[in-house]
């Protein structure tokens, strides 16, 4: 996962719009492998978001951020954590062990105030605001349901699954992305695609349609039929299949980066390198 932090003299910078470097960490689940710190070229706010989105960047940690910019970045499927000061490095290392406190709405609505004010609310920094939040997942909001305590019965239907992959975009910390995953892990999925026969003998195979987001092509799944039908095209037939199973499919295919989970509400990417992670997972099914 590559991480890219607002930088200015080793600190986060607070102004997202004007920042004039990052700092980018390439992580793992066991820390930080490396880091780089990359000019913007003079690029500004929007234009941004594809500068970071062509350097392979998953998440951004700022301070001050204004809507169009944090809109564009989440459209190139970017995380965003505002209102994070201090040092970029320890700020990747809370985001990495699911205790990073920051601001998940924070904006920067004032763009013509003199360089040195603070742009924005710094989560942490102020004793007299509480908007800074630490989030973790130890449940299911909205169905009340533990993870200890989730079914095979429970899962059926994806609503668990929906419900989680949404904590993780309001709240997207290694924690929820860890329960989305070992929910997907355990969880029957739906694709739709179509049926193409080949061989002397005729032999029907289901090819799966793929999603394509301008840089890499992905195989949709969904957490329900209905929302599979919904994406599906003319010809398409939908196929219900265990989540793992899925994997092989698309390994199968070198052009595929990975699935997406649900891509035409709010899309949930995995990557292919955490293929073999999600296998090895423990079962997220109450025993």
């Amino acid at each position: 996962m590559k991480i890219a932090v607002t930088y200015d003299d080793g600190q986060i910078f607070q102004h997202f719009g004007k920042t004039e470097k990052f700092q980018i960490f390439e992580t793992d689940n066991n820390g930080i492998l490396s880091s780089v710190i990359v000019d913007t070229n003079g690029q500004g706010h929007e234009a941004l978001a594809g500068f970071l989105a062509d350097r392979g960047v998953d998440s951004v940690i700022c301070g001050g951020i204004g809507g169009g910019a944090r809109s564009a970045l989440e459209q190139a499927g970017i995380y965003v954590f505002g209102g994070v000061g201090g040092s970029p490095e320890a700020a990747v290392l809370a985001m990495l062990n699911g205790t990073l406190t920051y601001s998940p709405g924070e904006t920067c609505g004032h763009h013509d105030h003199e360089d040195g004010h603070c742009c924005g609310r710094v989560a942490g920094n102020d004793p007299h605001q509480d908007s800074g939040q630490e989030y973790g997942c130890g449940g299911c909001e909205g169905c009340s349901t533990p993870l200890d305590e989730i079914t095979a019965e429970t899962l059926a239907g994806g609503e668990i699954l929906r419900m989680l992959a949404e904590q993780f975009s309001q709240a997207p910390t290694v924690e929820a992305y860890s329960a989305v995953l070992r929910c997907l892990r355990d969880s029957v999925v739906y694709m739709a695609g179509t049926m193409r026969t080949s061989g002397e003998l005729e032999t029907e195979t289901f090819k799966p349609d793929l999603a394509d987001n301008g840089r890499h092509k992905f195989l949709p799944v969904f957490s329900s039929g209905e929302l599979a039908e919904t994406a599906a095209q003319k010809d398409s037939v939908i196929r219900e299949a265990p989540f793992l199973d899925t994997l092989a499919l698309a390994e199968a295919d070198s052009e595929v980066a990975g699935l997406v989970l649900d891509a035409m509400s709010r899309p949930f990417i995995v990557e292919k390198d955490l293929f073999d992670a999600i296998r090895a997972l423990p079962s997220i099914l109450a025993e």
